[in-house]
């Protein structure tokens, strides 16, 4: 080996030995952050296990007020739940009445997509009664069979149109309602730009006024058509400041009958209208033998909807429409399942079996149904604990459905371990 060879093993060595040593004090620098960071976690879980827990805020269970009912002036009892007009009703299961049209509603709608029209099917839907939509134009449809009538109740989307019907479509229309004892629901809207504010429908000794304010609406003390509202009970909320509204005006008492009545506000300019108008009407058929139901608003406005139900039940003689029974279930989900300081307590358990008492004087055989999932029994704190076991000795109190056993999203697993979770959910009940 010659000199010029150690030379070159002398320079390699060197540049092996520089080129290292970044390297040794980037491992150092990282070992020393990471001590660091190690550090700092023991740190913070040792102040964390020291620290007190904060108390947790619960707030007491509460019975909210019993509602003060407007017909008898003070607080609602069991007793005095049966509607103060009972009595007047009339007993439609009583009359014997032929039926010679089907129990169908028919429902002439300007479109099979206005808004209106759909909303009238969607409350007909929701009655459960069968319907057949069809658009109000130049051909009707086929309205009897051999012997009989294929509808017991007429409702017309725009009123205006059939008013304006050709004359031998009006004729076929209104002889098939006098001769099959048939009435009509109409809608008298406010037209967007009327020639004319008040005008005299056509064909009856009537009087309707368009682009009204209206305030302060009840249901008429002498109507017979309320069954599920209450006569004489006057709405107690601001209306919109809209100028939408139609009101009807009778010439004859002893055809017309007003339903929901509403005090018109105008401006000091127009001081000869009347004041308190119908914004409901029912006409009694005394002039053409044809019994009607003039809305004079879309269904937009809950009283409204109420008139409209009313009147399909009064219409038909209490063959259509919905009875005054209801059924009502409440459901508490997850019984079990929540934060802590968010779960029930003994405190709440008693309160709700005390609520539950106090529904069955005004619903007989009201029970709570409570939802679980058993994996998290007695996953609160002492109060929780407490509140569930207690929950527990008090099962025969309610109704229970289940849950997965970890509140397992269904659509994640297959249907093997589903059957798994909830065999381990019925074995926890």
């Amino acid at each position: 080996m010659n000199y010029r060879q150690l030379k070159m093993i002398l320079c390699n060595w060197r540049h092996l030995n520089t080129s290292r040593r970044p390297r040794m004090q980037q491992l150092k620098l990282m070992l020393v952050v990471m001590l660091a960071i190690a550090l700092f976690t023991l740190a913070y879980q040792a102040a964390n296990v020291l620290r007190p827990e904060a108390p947790i805020h619960r707030d007491p269970p509460q019975q909210l007020p019993n509602y003060v009912c407007h017909s008898c002036g003070s607080a609602c009892e069991p007793n005095l739940l049966t509607d103060v007009h009972s009595s007047e009703r009339p007993d439609y299961q009583q009359q014997e009445e032929l039926k010679a049209t089907d129990d169908r509603v028919l429902v002439l709608v300007e479109t099979l997509y206005s808004p209106l029209g759909k909303e009238i099917c969607d409350i007909l839907n929701a009655l459960k009664l069968p319907y057949k939509a069809e658009p109000l134009g130049k051909n009707l449809p086929l309205l009897t069979t051999a012997t009989r009538g294929r509808f017991a109740l007429i409702i017309i989307e725009n009123y205006y149109k059939y008013l304006n019907l050709v004359e031998w479509n009006r004729q076929l229309l209104d002889k098939y309602c006098v001769d099959y004892s048939v009435a009509l629901i109409g809608f008298l809207t406010t037209r967007p730009k009327p020639t004319f504010v008040k005008s005299k429908v056509k064909g009856a000794a009537l009087t309707l006024y368009q682009k009204q304010r209206v305030r302060n609406l009840t249901f008429s003390v002498g109507s017979s058509v309320p069954f599920i509202a209450r006569r004489g009970q006057v709405l107690p909320l601001p209306e919109p400041d809209e100028a939408d509204w139609v009101v009807f005006q009778g010439q004859h008492n002893s055809t017309y009958e007003s339903v929901l009545v509403a005090d018109v506000v105008y401006d000091d300019e127009e001081p000869l209208k009347p004041y308190n108008m119908a914004a409901v009407m029912l006409d009694r058929g005394e002039e053409d033998g044809i019994r009607r139901v003039l809305l004079g608003q879309k269904l937009n406005h809950w009283l409204v909807k109420l008139s409209f139900i009313d009147a399909i039940r009064h219409l038909t003689n209490g063959r259509l429409g919905m009875p005054l029974e209801r059924y009502l279930q409440v459901d508490i989900d997850d019984i079990f399942v929540g934060q802590v300081g968010r779960r029930m307590i003994a405190d709440d358990v008693l309160a709700l079996i005390e609520s539950q008492k106090r529904m069955r004087e005004m619903v007989p055989g009201f029970t709570y149904n409570l939802g679980f999932s058993g994996k998290y029994f007695l996953n609160g704190d002492d109060l929780e604990d407490q509140g569930d076991t207690l929950l527990v000795e008090q099962a025969s109190q309610f109704v229970w459905f289940p849950h997965m056993w970890r509140h397992n999203h269904a659509h994640r697993h297959n249907l093997t371990y589903l059957e798994a979770i909830m065999t381990q959910n019925r074995f926890f009940a």
